[in-house]
């Protein structure tokens, strides 16, 4: 009994931390919530200089919103903010351009080697 209930408090801490999304080619850039990548055409590779990486995704929130939340939760994942959607870290700069659409936000993620 003890066993069985031991294991069911795991498996729940355990569900939130699992449950984290990262952009497609990244470990390191949490996919929002509510976003989702498109099926379309993304990059994600890695060249002699670093990482490149190119995704789209679609949200139904508005474009401020996910601006906003990349510019409060990069910074704790050890992004520098350099503007509004531009960040910088050990070597590599992203870039997040968003829009509002009809359907909501469209987002571009891209990931390349800092010069």
């Amino acid at each position: 009994m003890i066993r069985a209930f031991l294991f069911a408090a795991l498996v729940l801490l355990a569900a939130p931390a699992a449950a984290q999304r990262y952009v497609v080619g990244t470990e390191d850039v949490p996919l929002m919530a509510g976003l989702t990548v498109n099926p379309g055409p993304s990059i994600a590779f890695d060249s002699a200089a670093g990482r490149v990486v190119t995704v789209y995704a679609r949200g139904a929130m508005r474009a401020d919103a996910v601006l906003d939340f990349y510019r409060r939760t990069l910074p704790a994942l050890g992004w520098t903010a350099e503007g509004a959607r531009v960040f910088r870290r050990e070597g590599e700069r992203l870039s997040i351009d968003a829009s509002d659409s009809a359907n909501g936000a469209a987002v571009r993620f891209t990931l390349l080697p800092s010069p």
